[in-house]
């Protein structure tokens, strides 16, 4: 495997996101970065746990809650609260202790403060406003360090190399979505040269501050584009109505390294859980040695039909998902039947000048009857619509 990274930790701790299995991180020509298991790992194990390096809950300008019973959404970090401390400025956010608020307002509340008391930035899922400008002040907050030789993927010390290596799809997308972007970005930018103090830090240490405008702009638009195709949404789940409280789950998205290096595919190995302030990645089959593991993107529905699946990931990612199901789906649509000449090709019908129809296999290249498999189908279909009678039948009489 060429340009393959490993990593072992004995025990999942805050400081890396990986677990006690082995992992790798290949570069794929057609995949990018993708994560791969270097080992056997059996069903129901964790891969993963990571914190969220940058969040962004929703809804920012309206209470989770709706009573004194309800619990809210901290504005930093994600964790249900009771007790919380609200932001003397915007009278918005929310924040589960002091430390939280202290932290949030050291590294970006103090420059988006007046923003959200005036409603800047549209909260919509499919706005990345927002969450790119708290990539660029979480990399502002880093010094913009790109070096990633004392990082670790998952670490809380700086994820920033990480963040600025994410995968965006910025040459794919129309001319229509990129000018959203470009205008997007240069309202954020113009929001922090006219409102904010965002760069007064950096006129002690005599930067070109033309120079550095435009380096921030090309950030923003970049953490943009690596937003939406790497965040990860988030649902915060209700607890048992036995608590006696009132709790309402709330949304989000995240920006998590190590999780973004994870792919798609419609039947995945490994889905993505909220737990405790946490995203736990976890198997749901066995995973063999050298098997890339992947998720299935909460906006593709694994159930709808193959074509619309398409749709989603081509529109949404613009990428054409080669998973294995969607390449069963698709060969089973394009050569439904078995061929009976050489018995492991895959074959289409084809119509002929006479009117009939006959089976070619594109295995053996052959031609062949089709009487027999039709017959075979209206046994079939005869046998499904009789257990569907038959099924309706009881649930009519028990009810």
């Amino acid at each position: 495997m060429d340009n393959v990274i490993f990593f072992k930790e004995e025990f999942i701790n805050e400081s890396n996101a990986f677990t006690k299995y082995y992992n790798a991180i290949k570069n794929s020509p057609t995949k990018g970065k993708c994560l791969i298991a270097d080992c056997g790992i059996p069903k129901d194990k964790i891969l993963i746990q990571e914190k969220p390096t940058v969040l962004q809950v929703n809804p920012l300008c309206s209470c989770v809650g709706n009573n004194e019973s309800s619990l809210y959404r901290c504005h930093n970090c994600g964790a249900a609260c009771r007790i919380f401390f609200t932001c003397d400025g915007c009278n918005v956010c929310i924040f589960c202790s002091r430390s939280c608020l202290l932290e949030a307002y050291k590294d970006y509340h103090r420059y988006e403060c007046y923003g959200i008391q005036r409603h800047f930035w549209s909260m919509d899922d499919t706005d990345y406003s927002y969450l790119s400008l708290r990539m660029m002040l979480y990399g502002a907050s880093k010094k913009f360090e790109t070096d990633r030789m004392e990082s670790q993927y998952g670490s809380d010390k700086n994820n920033y190399p990480f963040i600025y290596e994410l995968e965006s799809h910025f040459s794919k997308l129309p001319w229509g979505m990129i000018n959203k972007i470009l205008h997007s970005s240069v309202k954020n930018l113009i929001y922090l040269i006219s409102k904010t103090t965002f760069f007064n830090q950096f006129k002690e240490e005599n930067y070109n501050l033309d120079d550095l405008y435009l380096y921030v702009g090309g950030l923003l638009v970049k953490h943009y584009c690596q937003a939406q195709t790497n965040s990860v949404l988030l649902k915060f789940y209700n607890l048992p109505a036995g608590f006696g409280i009132n709790i309402v789950s709330g949304r989000g998205k995240a920006i998590c390294p190590t999780i973004a290096l994870l792919n798609h595919a419609c039947s995945p190995n490994a889905a993505i859980v909220t737990y405790n302030g946490f995203l736990v990645v976890k198997t749901l089959k066995p995973i063999r040695k050298g098997q890339e593991i992947t998720i299935c993107y909460q906006e593709v529905d694994a159930l709808l039909p193959h074509a619309e699946r398409q749709i989603i990931t081509e529109e949404l990612f613009h990428f054409t998902c080669n998973c294995n199901f969607c390449i069963y789906e698709r060969n089973w649509s394009e050569a439904p039947y078995k061929c009976t000449v050489c018995t492991t090709g895959r074959a289409k019908k084809v119509d002929l000048e006479n009117g009939k129809s006959m089976g070619y296999c594109f295995n053996c290249q052959k031609h062949f009857n089709l009487d027999g498999i039709k017959e075979n189908l209206k046994i079939i279909n005869i046998c499904r619509n009789l257990c569907k009678y038959t099924f309706f039948s009881i649930y009519d009489n028990i009810s």
